[in-house]
Formats: structure tokens, C-alpha cells, sequence
């Protein structure tokens, strides 16, 4: 899960109630892809910290973002 800003992690008390089998991390504890384990990923939020993510692990599992709203993107030079 990628939510909170400034890098102060808001782990919502529902995930607590999902299954032991389901790997949870927070995005200040992710390193890179090898920490998870095989199969499909969700994350959670798409500020910096988990478009980021979501793109690094989208090139070697099949990725899913959960957001909000629509994500804008501010060109990268302007």
C-alpha cells in the first residue's frame, strides 16, 4: 500500500482483516520486485511513491493500480 504523504504511512485498520496469504507491505518498506511473492499485484494509491512502484513491478508481474480519481500528469518539460 502506497497511502499517506510525506512518507507517513496510513494503513487503513481494515488490513488487518485480509488474509495471512495475502503479502501486505507500505511503499517506505518496498525495496524491489524479488520481496514479493509470485503471482498478481495491487497497489494502493497512485501518488509518487505508487505510480513509481506500479511501473517498476509492472515489468515482471501483472500489475494493478487502485486509485481514487484520475491520476494527471504534468508534462516533463514544459
Amino acid at each position: 500500500m502506497a497511502t499517506g504523504a510525506f512518507q507517513s504511512p496510513r494503513i487503513p485498520s481494515f488490513s488487518r482483516n485480509i488474509s495471512e496469504d495475502v503479502f501486505q507491505i507500505h511503499s517506505t518498506q518496498y525495496k524491489n520486485p524479488s520481496q514479493l511473492k509470485e503471482g498478481n499485484v495491487l497497489v494502493v494509491g497512485g501518488g509518487n511513491s505508487g505510480a513509481q512502484i506500479a511501473v517498476e513491478l509492472s515489468r515482471e508481474k501483472e500489475t494493478h493500480l487502485a486509485i481514487s480519481k484520475k491520476i494527471t500528469y504534468l508534462p516533463l518539460v514544459i
